[in-house]
């Protein structure tokens, strides 16, 4: 699978976990197809956006003056490839 990369430098983007959804990298940066971006700006994840539940129930935050940021979207279905990337990202 080719993956489209992108650090996008231009101007910082601050992260508030609304990023974390299909078709944001199409939506917001023209990228179409199986893509990684990463892009650096302040990360505050506003709580409709959280996805860990055990963040949640403990009352957590997400925040960073300035974090450095990956979104990876691909097309791929199967889940155990999936994960696999993931862990290799990570």
């Amino acid at each position: 699978m080719r993956i489209k990369t992108l650090f996008y430098d231009k101007n910082s983007i601050d992260y508030d976990g609304s990023q974390l959804r299909s078709g944001w990298i199409k939506e917001e940066l023209n990228i179409s197809g199986n893509a990684a971006v990463s892009f650096k700006g302040k990360c505050d994840v506003k709580k409709e956006f959280m996805v860990d539940l055990e963040d949640l129930r403990n009352n957590e935050t997400i925040f960073s003056n300035d974090m450095l940021h990956f979104i990876i979207e691909t097309d791929e279905r199967d889940h155990e490839k999936t994960v696999l990337r993931q862990r290799i990202v990570i």
